[in-house]
C-alpha cells in the first residue's frame, strides 16, 4: 500500500548503520540546497545482510543484501529515495526501481588499520587481517602471502574495537566511509588504489527510486555525470563477468579529458591466482567489453 507523501517532503531512507544514516544525512543536505523549500525526513532500516552478522555475507550471495529492505520500502511507497553504498548493489536495479542518482565520487581506495598506523609492507610476517571482503583478502595474499587473513563482520565500530582489543593486528576499510564518519587523512595507510583496487562503486553514494516519482527530477539535480558514467561502466563490467560477492573483482574507472581509464582486478575461488588489467578508452560500453575479457582470457591462462 502507498504512502501519501506530503507536500514538499522528500522521505529518505538508508541502512540503519551509523555510515549509512550519515549518506543520507548528506544527500538530503545536497537536495536541501538545491530546494530549500522542501522539508527532509529519515527512515532506517535493519537489512538481511545486517541480520546475517556471524556468517561471511558471500556465502549467502552476497550484492544487494545490504539494499534489499531498503528497496522494498521504497516500492511500497514508505519512502521517496533509497540511499545505498553503491558498492553494495546489484549489478541490476530491483524490478519497479531505477537508478536515479549518484553524488560525486569520495575517495575510492582502502585504508589499512593498524594499532601503529602501519604500512601492509610493515606488518610483521603472521599478522592477522580481519575482512570478510573477498577481493581485500585476495589483494592482501597477492601482496603479502605470509600474512594470516581471517573473517570478521560488524561496522567500523566493531573492527576497530577488534584492534584495540588484539583479536586481529589490522583490518581494511574503504577511505569514504570513514572519512564521512569523521576520521582524518592521517588514520591508517592508504593503499593506492592502482594497485589495490576498490571494489566497483566505492567510493560512491547512490539513490534508487521509483521511475514515475514526481521527485525523481528533482533528485536527478543533484547528479554528478561523470561518477554516474563510470559506476555504469563498472557495473557493465561486473554483469559481463557474472559477479556477485562470491567473485574476488575489483573495479575502478574515472575520466580523464574524454578518456574513462579503468583499473581491475579478479581472483580465482582459492584466492591463488590474482591477476589485472589497465585499460583506456573513449567509448564506455567498449571499454567494459575490453576489461572484461581481458581479466576471463588472463585467469583461463593460469
Amino acid at each position: 500500500m502507498q504512502v501519501k507523501n506530503q507536500v514538499n517532503h522528500i522521505r529518505f531512507g538508508s541502512r540503519s548503520s551509523p555510515l549509512a544514516k550519515r549518506q543520507a544525512e548528506i544527500v538530503a543536505s545536497k537536495f536541501l540546497n538545491v530546494f530549500p523549500n522542501f522539508t527532509a525526513s529519515f527512515k532506517s532500516f535493519c537489512t538481511t545482510g545486517d541480520n546475517l552478522k556471524d556468517v561471511p555475507l558471500y556465502s549467502f550471495g552476497g550484492k544487494g543484501l545490504f539494499c534489499k529492505e531498503v528497496d522494498q520500502a521504497c516500492i511500497r511507497g514508505e519512502i521517496d529515495v533509497a540511499v545505498h553504498s553503491a558498492k553494495d548493489m546489484s549489478v541490476e536495479c530491483p524490478d519497479q526501481l531505477v537508478l536515479a542518482a549518484t553524488l560525486e565520487r569520495s575517495k575510492p581506495g582502502d585504508v589499512l588499520i593498524s594499532k601503529d598506523n602501519l604500512t601492509l609492507s610493515d606488518l610483521p610476517s603472521g599478522a592477522v587481517i580481519g575482512t570478510c571482503s573477498l577481493r581485500r583478502h585476495a589483494l592482501v595474499k597477492y601482496l603479502r602471502p605470509d600474512l594470516t587473513v581471517v573473517p570478521i563482520r560488524g561496522n567500523v565500530q566493531t573492527r576497530l574495537k577488534k584492534i584495540h582489543d588484539q583479536e586481529i593486528d589490522a583490518t581494511v576499510l574503504a577511505a569514504a566511509g570513514l572519512e564521512r564518519l569523521g576520521y582524518g587523512d592521517d588514520f591508517g595507510y592508504c593503499f593506492d588504489q592502482n594497485d589495490f583496487i576498490p571494489a566497483a562503486g566505492q567510493g560512491i553514494i547512490a539513490m534508487t527510486m521509483c521511475p514515475k516519482s514526481p521527485l525523481l527530477p528533482m533528485i536527478q539535480k543533484i547528479n554528478d555525470l561523470t561518477t554516474w558514467h563510470c559506476f555504469q561502466i563498472e557495473q557493465k563490467i561486473l554483469k559481463i563477468l557474472g559477479a556477485s560477492c562470491q567473485m574476488p573483482v575489483g573495479v575502478f574507472v574515472h575520466k580523464l579529458g574524454e578518456i574513462y581509464k579503468a583499473n581491475s582486478m579478479l581472483s580465482d575461488d582459492a584466492l591463488n591466482h590474482t591477476v589485472f588489467s589497465h585499460h583506456q578508452n573513449i567509448n564506455p560500453d567498449k571499454l567494459a567489453e575490453i576489461v572484461a575479457r581481458d581479466l576471463l582470457d588472463k585467469q583461463k591462462r593460469k
